[in-house]
């Protein structure tokens, strides 16, 4: 609004005939009351009358309002310049730059021939420039929405976050209320809802979250569907028939619905659902600039919900893929008490290549493995299949740890360049009480003994698929209750977090937890760092094995000198860890156990060059072990004697009696076993 000032421009300036019949502006003379003396054609022309019908005229339909500022300025004696008067009927909107009409107007105090007050209005129509600028605001203003919600919609792949996301910018910016709802084949299932604030219903007029939309046959919703083509309601009061009977009537008459557009969700030319948006408590009246702008940003989200959605339904995919080459669930094995957890990441992030498992080996022994295979998606989930196939293929062979994990960098380097693997193989061996443990890259195992955790750093920093590296093996003891947690990174990583105190704080929530194996499992999880209220950002396999000794009733340790004689000292051995034990000893029984044991010492004692032997025996909840170990590396091979030769019936016989046998490798030579099943369950004994 223009400044007062003294100013007074020249009577004659006024009174001049040129000035009111060539101006090309709007001239005035007006008396102290605010109404017309004089006027040109130009400013009579803004009202729609002649100059002649314009003087003396108290209520001028239309043009210029400029009775209020002629009183004012005629009072005041200040002029008024550069006011933005609006037209009659529309006081205060023009000053505001909302009204269609508007005029920019100077207003000064003067005086005629005859001395009395008069007020002089020179006016210039600006209505033209106001429309333009408005016109671009609107036009930035509507940009900036569709930017807004362009930028706000690709924030997020979950499908629920990107509908969410659409009726933040629709509500309450375009409509009091939006529903949105995603084709099911023929049907519409209710995917998301808003409504602005204070103007919630009930939720019985409403159709649900997730649940089908329930749309008859010719409701608004299908025709959009199948016509694919906005549909909007200017009025709902002034044509409530085109709401259907039933559902929707209740809901627009509880509400007060007073105007409804609804419009397809469009992607690359397929349909995804319909939009529904509507007002109510803003009174406000649905136009096409209106249903123009709602389809823009509508056509803008279509393409991030149907990435989102695609995303989806290939992440289900592949966690489908991962859950069915995962074990189902871990048998339970003698000696360890066994307790896993898998949990995919949040939704929204696309599924990993985690892995756990637990595997008997022909000897009695227990391998336990945890394995994170690098990159996301249905070819991670593919490579672990494929590994954790292979890892229980080698370990049927019962290699050491090390020698395991090298073929395993053989098999992961075959794979692709780019592929990489981290991973840590134990075996748990009961009878000496002792756990190996290989590492290929994978953070350190957690280990708990008598309430104190110890990470064990056991091998190479450097993961599988590199190739060349050499692996090492790490043993330590496992005592009776003993526990061990293998995981992987997602359970302690997060982006921009300290990795070492993290598995700090894990290490602290193992020792704290109480309760049985599958509840420590969980206490873990629930403390563990990378996890939170919306879950695990990437993928968590998590691993406990407790030592379960005392389903063993007894082991029994000797070391043997490489010389005939200790043939007779191994079946003394024997015989007499059978009569501790027990066991109701048949003749049978010791006899078998008896020619067992000295095959396998002979065979030791040949090819031990010297070194000693060591005769383990331990007895298992239903059967008997035996393993007998020496220094030469080469592995027994069962060989069929011929009726004349004099050897070469030693492995034959073992085949034969024992209930199973084997061989495997050790670090510095072999380990030869044999078991023998029970023939009736066996005594509980305690101690060792």
């Amino acid at each position: 609004m223009g400044q007062g000032v003294r100013h007074e421009p020249g009577t004659r300036l006024f009174a001049s005939q040129a000035l009111f019949s060539s101006s090309a502006i709007g001239v005035a003379l007006l008396d102290a009351d605010g109404r017309y003396v004089r006027v040109n054609d130009v400013l009579a022309g803004w009202h729609g009358s002649t100059p002649d019908a314009l003087v003396g005229d108290e209520s001028p339909r239309g043009g210029p309002d400029l009775a209020p500022f002629a009183v004012e300025v005629a009072a005041t004696g200040m002029a008024r310049v550069d006011v933005e008067v609006g037209a009659v009927g529309d006081r205060g909107q023009a000053r505001a730059g909302r009204a269609d009409q508007s005029w920019l107007a100077g207003i000064y105090p003067l005086r005629d021939e005859s001395d009395q007050l008069r007020v002089g209005v020179l006016a210039v129509d600006v209505g033209g420039q106001r429309r333009a600028e408005r016109a671009r605001a609107e036009a930035v203003e509507r940009l900036a929405m569709v930017a807004r919600a362009g930028q706000l919609m690709a924030s997020s792949l979950e499908p629920a976050d990107a509908l969410a996301n659409l009726c933040d910018v629709l509500v309450p910016t375009l409509g009091d209320h939006a529903f949105v709802d995603l084709r099911h084949g023929d049907e519409f299932e209710r995917a998301a809802i808003r409504h602005a604030d204070g103007l919630s219903p009930e939720p019985r007029l409403e159709r649900p979250v997730g649940q089908d939309a329930q749309y008859a046959s010719g409701h608004p919703v299908r025709r959009v569907a199948a016509t694919r083509r906005p549909y909007w309601v200017h009025d709902l009061g002034a044509a409530p028939s085109v709401v259907p009977p039933g559902q929707d009537t209740d809901f627009v008459r509880a509400v007060g619905l007073t105007s409804i557009m609804i419009l397809p969700v469009l992607a690359a030319g397929n349909l995804l659902g319909t939009v529904v948006l509507a007002c109510s408590g803003s009174g406000r009246h649905y136009a096409e600039d209106d249903v123009r702008l709602a389809q823009d940003i509508i056509d803008r989200a279509a393409v991030s919900i149907a990435n989102a959605l695609r995303f989806a339904e290939q992440r289900e995919v592949a966690v489908a893929l991962q859950r069915s080459l995962l074990p189902q669930s871990l048998d339970p094995v003698e000696g360890l008490d066994v307790a896993w957890r898998y949990v995919p990441g949040t939704v929204g992030t696309e599924v990993g290549g985690d892995w756990a498992d637990v595997v008997e080996l022909p000897g009695g022994r227990v391998a336990i493995v945890v394995g994170d295979v690098m990159g996301r998606g249905l070819r991670a989930a593919a490579v672990m299949g494929q590994l954790r196939t292979a890892v229980r293929t080698l370990a049927i062979q019962d290699p050491p740890p090390s020698d395991l994990l090298t073929q395993l960098d053989t098999i992961v380097s075959g794979l692709g360049v780019d592929q990489i693997v981290t991973c840590v193989y134990a075996v748990y061996d009961p009878g000496r009480s002792t756990l190996h443990i290989a590492n290929a890259g994978h953070l350190p195992p957690l280990v708990l003994v008598d309430g104190v955790v110890t990470a064990v750093d056991a091998g190479t920093a450097v993961p599988l698929g590199v190739g060349g590296v050499e692996f090492v093996e790490h043993t330590i003891d496992l005592p009776d209750g003993a526990i061990v947690a293998l995981y992987t990174d997602g359970v302690v990583e997060r982006r921009g977090g300290d990795l070492g105190a993290a598995v700090t704080v894990l290490a602290g929530a193992l020792a704290g937890a109480t309760g049985t194996l599958e509840e420590r499992c969980d206490t873990l999880l629930e403390a563990a760092p990378a996890g939170g209220p919306e879950g695990f950002g990437d993928d968590v396999a998590l691993l406990l094995v407790r030592a379960r000794q005392e389903v063993w009733s007894g082991v029994v340790t000797e070391v043997l000198d490489a010389v005939p004689a200790s043939v007779g000292l191994a079946r003394r051995s024997v015989e007499e860890a059978l009569t501790a034990w027990g066991l109701d000893v048949s003749e049978d029984l010791v006899t078998t156990m008896a020619l067992l044991v000295s095959e396998l010492v002979t065979n030791a004692v040949r090819y031990a060059s010297g070194n000693a032997v060591e005769l383990l025996t331990r007895r298992g909840p239903g059967a008997l072990w035996v393993e007998v170990g020496d220094a030469d590396t080469r592995v027994p091979r069962l060989r069929h004697a011929a009726p004349e030769d004099e050897g070469g019936r030693g492995l034959a016989l073992v085949q034969a009696l024992a209930t199973s046998w084997g061989s495997r490798s050790t670090l510095d030579g072999k380990v030869v076993w044999f078991r023998l099943d029970l023939k009736g369950p066996p005594k509980r004994l305690s101690g060792r």
